[in-house]
């Protein structure tokens, strides 16, 4: 029964990597990383985001990655993955932020994407979508 949903989820999830281009994202304050290796200890150098972990969960089939980043909470909005080569990488559910003890300018986020992810990775923070 699990894996009917997770086919249906893996070709909803193919559709739309192959559907969504940088033309089909909503234009407001986008704001984009340099590429970011996902390895933990990279540190981007355009924006200063550090990859924190990379996780595979093979029962859910996602990949889960703990970013900080360099700003403030409330200038997050809308958070966009896409590959080195523009392609939006759909979400498998939505990012997490986490507050940082001691650090008002710089906060956590945990964002997760339905596949094994391997491949560079860059950001794009919509605070118009807040």
């Amino acid at each position: 029964m699990f894996k009917k949903y997770r086919v249906q989820a893996a070709l909803i999830l193919i559709f739309l990597s192959l559907f969504c281009t940088a033309d089909n994202v909503a234009d407001g304050d986008r704001a984009p990383t340099g590429l970011l290796q996902l390895e933990p200890g990279f540190i981007d150098a355009d924006m200063g985001v550090e990859v924190v972990t990379v996780e595979f969960d093979s029962l859910q089939g996602l990949t889960i990655i703990t970013l900080t980043l360099p700003m403030r909470q409330e200038n997050v909005g809308n958070l966009f993955i896409k590959t080195d080569k523009d392609l939006l990488l759909p979400q498998f559910k939505p990012y997490e932020k986490l507050n940082i003890e001691g650090n008002d300018d710089k906060i956590g986020v945990i964002i997760y994407v339905g596949k094994r992810l391997q491949l560079p990775i860059r950001l794009y923070f919509d605070s118009a979508g807040q």
